[in-house]
């Protein structure tokens, strides 16, 4: 109760120089860094494929060619068929978070004392934390086969109530959800092909920080210094097996033997 008020968990670990973050604004606060240094940021253009020639590479987008001398592919569970062998290693899953009406904050308190962010140790982990405003954002429920649950505000209720029975009547006011990237080892998949293209996927669900390694270790490559990013070419993950039509039943039939020892 001093750190974590459900009785779903027996025991637990304090990590002293963790904390929690609002993603977004991490990824504006980047955004304006980004183009404060004179780099521009063309959204909703979208890659179809790319050729390299002799002397550059050429991206196709739409209509148009986009002409340059190194690539760095890091589309996660988006890449489509931009690069068939490299897409091949991962697989698209879907993760859904909800989010309560505000609860108030003495009861928001009585939950998390200390206002920690919280994940538990499942395969198929669940996360959770409050909010400025006092609400419980909880999240962890997964797709295999690219759909979305049935009414997903209140499927995610059901696994709030399970954590913490005393929101049993607590409303849902948001739910939402998206794709992350896994791999067949649950390993980051990071590398380079020569000194023209670079890639960095394979997060598995914990991309907020690793990504930001990525990003640095991708960087260094591309000026030159590869030496660290070449450490992760000894990681292989190899592609799902069944393919693009085989590969999402086989991981939800795999994915879903490890959530029934969750729950056993």
């Amino acid at each position: 109760p001093k750190y974590l008020n459900s009785q779903r968990f027996q025991a637990g670990i304090i990590d002293p120089e963790g904390c929690h973050i609002h993603p977004l604004k991490y990824v504006l606060g980047l955004a304006r860094a980004v183009e404060g240094l004179g780099v521009p940021i063309y959204e909703r253009s979208k890659a179809d494929g790319y050729v390299e020639k002799a002397d550059h590479i050429e991206v196709k987008v739409g209509p148009h060619i986009v002409r340059c001398h190194q690539l760095v592919l890091a589309a996660n569970a988006y890449g489509d068929k931009l690069d068939p062998k490299l897409t091949a290693r991962t697989r698209p899953v879907g993760t859904f978070i909800g989010t309560t009406a505000p609860l108030g904050e003495a009861l928001a308190r009585s939950m998390i004392p200390k206002n920690h962010a919280v994940y538990d140790n499942q395969f198929i982990l669940e996360y959770f934390r409050t909010t400025a405003d006092h609400r419980l954002l909880f999240g962890g429920k997964c797709t295999y086969l690219g759909g979305t649950p049935t009414n997903l505000p209140e499927a995610m209720k059901t696994n709030i109530k399970r954590a913490f029975p005393q929101l049993k009547d607590a409303k849902m006011d948001y739910a939402w959800g998206g794709h992350i990237d896994i791999t067949m080892r649950r390993m980051p998949d990071w590398g380079r092909r020569n000194d023209r293209v670079f890639w960095a996927q394979g997060f598995c669900g914990h991309g907020l920080v690793p990504t930001r390694v990525a990003a640095t270790l991708v960087t260094e490559a591309m000026q030159g210094n590869t030496e660290r990013l070449d450490w992760f070419s000894g990681i292989v993950n190899p592609p799902f097996p069944g393919g693009e039509r085989l590969g999402g039943l086989m991981q939800a039939v795999g994915m879903g033997w490890y959530r029934v020892r969750d729950f056993v």
